[in-house]
């Protein structure tokens, strides 16, 4: 059962990865020359590569997929998380070429 108590519950680590991320490279933009676009999915590719136990997605993956003994989650979610993360970067050197 998940229990929502504040804004605290609401932000997971890797909501928190992306904001901070983004709010620190933006002022680099018209330095790069890079595309606010792909700054957004460099942030949430880096966001979405290691879950951890204080991210919510962690979590509801967890229990989506029935997972019950820790080493069981955190090699699951670790995998699948690099296997996304991986399909992200190769998406973003695709599109890099384009924009």
């Amino acid at each position: 059962m998940v229990k929502v108590s504040g804004i605290g519950d609401v932000l997971g680590s890797a909501t928190v990865a992306i904001t901070t991320a983004a709010t620190l490279t933006a002022p680099l933009l018209p330095v790069l020359g890079m595309s606010p676009v792909l700054l957004a999915q460099a942030c949430c590719i880096g966001a979405i590569s290691f879950g951890y136990f204080n991210d919510s997605g962690f979590w509801v993956f967890n229990g989506m997929f029935g997972l019950t003994e820790m080493k069981d989650q955190l090699r699951c979610k670790t995998a699948v998380s690099m296997v996304m993360a991986g399909v992200g970067v190769v998406e973003l050197l695709i599109l890099n070429m384009f924009l």
